[in-house]
């Protein structure tokens, strides 16, 4: 990188670590953190001790937030998704280079020509699904097609879950991200192409009634449902030829079971609820399942359990419930809906947390085939496993943040020179952001 390069970072929460760390090392580049935590702030000097702390809520405050674009030559966006098109927007008036985790959102796309006359690269889309996974299936697929190949089968499986020995909790999962957000994934409508015949999921309990045990191996038992079908990525990737595509994420076995339970027990209703009134107070678990199941409050737990078990149909169900302590005398902060109250409850829970001494895994399984002229046809199976460090990164961090940080580097250097609103999707930018990743420890491995 040439002297003088300015690096605005928006954010400084979860995944930021490893993009602070990583520009530190690069001597020629001077780093700003904005954030509006300065609790947050204050931790950037463990990564990136030269970096220049602004305390400024960029929402509330955009003269200020310009201010700061104006004066580096790329922002890093590690803001919530729904920011992105104002900060994109504010970007390319001020002919500032932006990089992002985020989807491209249309009000981003938009911006395409205008950014592309400016000269400007914003590249979006720079994590571990949306990221690495168009990366390692868009240089698979381009191999395909360079030896003469058609890609007719697409699936791609990914994961953020707590290692094995981490995975101490009823459900085996942990928030990575927004707890309202990660619960909520759920219930929502996916689809799937399987052997040319269309597969629609209603939003509800579909997915989670859809659930499959497969094996990856590394020791990991999991199950999968699917999760963000999106159509869009047939032409964007050139393989409309395609008789299957398959999009989904993985959870240990007996996670979408215990979802599913939640869901029966009425804790995924989003109407309001006498029971639950912000203003209510004296309320307990127990008595909204009883409420629930009928039953008065004063039941005995003997009539309550054999009544939980039969509405959920076995004994392990209802272990995993008395477990979360759905069936315990913890008074609930009502919040109006069941789903708000359950989220307040979950959120706090420290068994969901990635602990001090705890690591998480980040898990990408993809298999592509394709057919040629002479008839022959060919599997690729691709695997992705980032282990977190335990009290540092996590593996999510590490995924995402140095993707990001390589992203910055090779904009800088000239190395990326895609212009306008850019994927990660064709070969100038997927191989050396690939390339980079890999020096990071970060690749994708041939599987059997």
């Amino acid at each position: 990188m040439s002297t003088q390069r300015r690096v605005l970072v928006l954010g400084a929460g979860r995944v930021s670590g490893p993009v602070y760390e990583d520009l530190a090392g690069e001597k020629d580049v001077h780093v700003t953190a904005a954030s509006r935590g300065i609790l947050n702030l204050e931790q950037v000097h463990q990564f990136c001790p030269g970096a220049r702390l602004e305390c400024v809520d960029i929402v509330q405050d955009k003269n200020a937030r310009d201010r700061l674009i104006a004066e580096h030559d790329i922002v890093v966006s590690l803001v919530h998704v729904s920011l992105v098109p104002d900060i994109a927007r504010a970007c390319v008036s001020l002919k500032k280079h932006l990089v992002t985790p985020c989807y491209v959102d249309p009000e981003v796309q938009k911006l395409h020509k205008e950014a592309s006359d400016a000269g400007l690269t914003v590249l979006c889309e720079l994590g571990i699904n949306p990221g690495m996974d168009h990366m390692g299936a868009t240089r698979t697929f381009d191999d395909i097609k360079r030896r003469g190949g058609t890609v007719t089968s697409y699936e791609l499986l990914g994961g953020a879950l707590p290692a094995p020995e981490s995975a101490n909790n009823p459900l085996k999962y942990k928030f990575s991200w927004c707890p309202r957000n990660a619960l909520w994934k759920y219930t929502k409508a996916s689809a799937y192409l399987k052997n040319g015949k269309m597969t629609e999921l209603p939003a509800g309990t579909a997915v989670m009634e859809s659930a499959q045990d497969i094996d990856i191996g590394q020791g990991f038992k999991l199950e999968s449902f699917p999760y963000g079908f999106n159509p869009r990525l047939l032409p964007l990737y050139g393989i409309e030829t395609v008789h299957t595509f398959f999009k989904g994420s993985m959870r240990y076995r007996g996670f979408c079971a215990s979802i599913l339970s939640l869901m029966k027990l009425g804790l995924y209703r989003t109407s309001n609820h006498d029971l639950l009134r912000p203003d209510t107070r004296g309320v307990t678990w127990r008595n909204y399942i009883c409420h629930e199941l009928g039953l008065n409050y004063n039941a005995t737990d003997e009539i309550l359990k054999l009544k939980v078990k039969d509405k959920l149909g076995g004994r392990d169900q209802l272990d995993i419930v008395q477990k979360l302590g759905f069936l315990g005398s913890e008074e609930i902060e009502p919040k109006g809906t069941p789903f708000d109250t359950f989220v307040c409850y979950m959120e706090k829970r420290r068994d969901f947390m990635m602990g001090p001494d705890e690591r998480d895994v980040g898990l990408l399984v993809m298999t592509v085939t394709g057919s040629f002229p002479d008839g022959s046809s060919e599997t690729r199976k691709l695997g992705l496993t980032v282990y977190g460090d335990a009290g540092k990164h996590t593996g999510m961090a590490k995924i995402v943040g140095h993707c990001l940080s390589s992203a910055v580097r090779l904009i800088l250097n000239g190395e990326i020179t895609e212009r306008g609103i850019v994927m990660p999707i064709t070969p100038s930018v997927y191989k050396p952001l690939l390339a980079e990743m890999e020096k990071k420890g970060i690749a994708f491995v041939e599987r059997k």
